[in-house]
């Protein structure tokens, strides 16, 4: 009887990891796509930062909608390619491989992991000036953050590797499990800068 309450958690956790993909995918359409995956992926990590999201209603959470900058449309715009590139090469491979498509594959995934490991750092960032948050969260990336940066390509890469080898369908919880880890990282290093605070 122990082990009740956490198969609850398990099932309501996957739930929740789907309901957060169907979201993702549903509002990257609503904004458009090439420009939409900065305010796609900043709106759905205020919901996920909410007191109870599991039972919170999406429709209530206070979205802040920042205005564009080129900085973004930009990063949005890379990010769309990134994923476009990803999907076509990937799908020509599993129909005729070839060494080119292979590495457009390759290419694509890199490039759009990249961008999904740069964007909630940057959409984070409390600078106003988009260079300096494109500097501050590189810095981020490769210097404070970089246990976050390695296993969070690492297991990018291994789900992306396994959902276009066996079933593309994965892409469709992808989203969701990528923020819901995220968030999980963002609390511990809260916690711990937390810590460390108390500490001295």
């Amino acid at each position: 009887m122990k082990s009740h309450p956490k198969v609850i958690w398990f099932i309501e956790t996957i739930y929740f990891i789907v309901k957060v993909s169907c979201l993702f995918w549903v509002l990257l359409l609503k904004k458009g796509v090439i420009y939409g995956w900065g305010k796609t992926i900043g709106q759905l990590m205020e919901y996920l930062q909410e007191p109870d999201p599991y039972h919170e209603s999406f429709r209530k959470t206070k979205r802040k909608e920042k205005q564009s900058v080129p900085y973004d449309l930009f990063l949005s715009g890379l990010t769309t390619f990134a994923f476009s590139l990803f999907i076509l090469s990937w799908l020509t491979v599993l129909q005729k491989p070839s060494v080119f498509s292979i590495f457009l594959g390759g290419v694509g995934s890199f490039l759009w992991i990249c961008c999904l490991l740069f964007y909630p750092l940057y959409l984070s960032s409390s600078e106003k000036n988009g260079a300096q948050r494109v500097y501050q969260t590189l810095r981020q990336l490769i210097f404070e953050h970089f246990s976050y940066t390695l296993s969070g390509f690492i297991l990018l890469f291994l789900f992306i590797a396994i959902t276009v080898t066996k079933n593309l369908l994965g892409l469709v919880i992808f989203p969701g499990l990528y923020l819901f880890l995220y968030q999980i990282y963002l609390q511990k290093l809260t916690n711990k800068e937390i810590e460390d605070d108390l500490c001295k």
